[in-house]
């Protein structure tokens, strides 16, 4: 028997490898190979016995969470740098069991050298912990699911990690901002507007997709906010107006359409004011004077009645005399040039003169009028508005629309 082998030789004549070598000495499972010591890259016990196989050299203790033929890599689960030192760089894989595919041997498991786990469908992060931007509901165990934020009533296209709760613009509501909030319209990238119905006349607070509130009989406007023409007092429903106030009516509906008649008269003269050799051209002016003439019998009329939109009529009416008596100055001096030119422009321009003469004198009476009698007018008005109350704000707007109607 012998007592003194080689270096990693052992066995009664020195025909196997000591504990932590390997090899064949006799070649009893192959070719003769001698005993040499196994490669565990220092991830094994030195203190231990039975590091690796004796014949094959295969490492069979690895510690520090590795493994493989020579302990040279991480333990499934575990990634890292087998080989680092110090020892002990082999860190478990943090894969989050929501977001992260399982492996073949049950457990989800990273990559051994980056640590990144293998996502489950649109789930993101080393550890398959979040969802990607736009996708939500990890919890569910599939993956993520699309938020599908409305582009237009969203702020953006991200939403809840929990809930999928989009970003919604003022005034929007919905999962995916897809809908206006109750008691809102005009679904657009800018929001939806409040309805703001009117609470004494509107018959409910939502509005149609238009904004049009739902009004009570008699009661118009967008919001349900006014009576209709010739009724008043929205407390009480819209009641009829007083039977005189018919006649107020009446009255601004005449004067509309004689308002209208001559604001096209005026934009007759005003397109061609030249004198010139025509035979209608006193008859023109004849026109403009009869209009001026019918206006200041109306203004007359009106004056004495105390009615605070009457006043305002007269005002207006003031305002067109003054446009015919500067486009008859203008008319003048059309006719002063002509006169120099041609014998016929002379004749009109002598007729053309009388009456201007005669329409500058109504036009001054008109406005000598206004200015006096329409101030007593104005003050007659002030004192019926109290007593007539909301009459008053349906007369100013029959005064506006007189306005509107002149004006073209």
């Amino acid at each position: 028997m012998c007592t003194d082998c080689p270096k990693g030789y052992s066995g009664p004549r020195c025909e196997l490898c000591s504990d932590g070598y390997f090899g064949d000495p006799t070649g009893q499972f192959g070719p003769v190979q001698s005993c040499q010591p196994c490669d565990c890259n220092t991830n094994v016990d030195p203190n231990a016995v039975g590091n690796c196989n004796q014949t094959t050299g295969v490492c069979l203790k690895c510690i520090y969470n590795t493994g493989g033929v020579h302990c040279d890599q991480c333990l499934p689960g575990y990634y890292g740098d087998a080989l680092a030192l110090p020892k002990g760089d082999c860190k478990r894989c943090r894969c989050s069991n929501l977001g992260s595919e399982e492996s073949e041997f049950g457990p989800p498991i990273c990559d051994q050298l980056t640590g990144q786990c293998q996502c489950k469908p649109h789930v993101r992060g080393t550890n398959c912990d979040q969802c990607e931007p736009g996708y939500f509901n990890i919890f569910s165990g599939e993956g993520c699911e699309p938020c599908s934020c409305d582009p237009t009533g969203s702020l953006n296209h991200t939403c809840d990690i929990t809930t999928g709760q989009c970003a919604c613009r003022e005034g929007v509501t919905g999962p995916q901002c897809n809908e206006c909030m109750p008691r809102h319209y005009g679904f657009s990238i800018e929001g939806c507007l409040p309805c703001d119905c009117d609470p004494i006349g509107s018959t409910g607070y939502q509005c149609d997709a238009f904004g049009q509130c739902p009004c009570y009989e008699n009661v118009e406007g967008r919001r349900c906010d006014h009576c209709k023409e010739n009724k008043q007092d929205r407390q009480r429903g819209c009641v009829d107006c007083p039977p005189c106030y018919n006649l107020v009516l009446d009255d601004a509906n005449r004067h509309r359409e004689k308002l209208k008649e001559f604001q096209k008269l005026l934009a007759n003269i005003e397109s061609n004011p030249t004198v010139i050799k025509d035979a209608t051209f006193e008859e023109r002016l004849v026109e403009v004077q009869d209009r001026v003439t019918q206006l200041w019998e109306d203004a007359k009329k009106g004056s004495g009645s105390g009615d605070k939109t009457l006043a305002e009529r007269l005002n207006e009416l003031g305002k067109q005399l003054k446009e015919v008596s500067e486009v008859l100055h203008e008319a003048e001096k059309e006719r002063n040039e002509v006169l120099i030119n041609t014998d016929q422009a002379d004749r009109n321009a002598s007729l053309a003169e009388e009456a201007i003469e005669r329409l500058r004198d109504d036009l001054k009476n008109a406005l000598d009028l206004l200015q006096t009698e329409g101030a007593e007018a104005l003050q007659k008005a002030n004192e019926r508005s109290e007593k007539f109350g909301q009459q008053s704000e349906q007369m100013s707007e029959i005064a506006r629309e007189a306005r509107q109607l002149a004006d073209g």
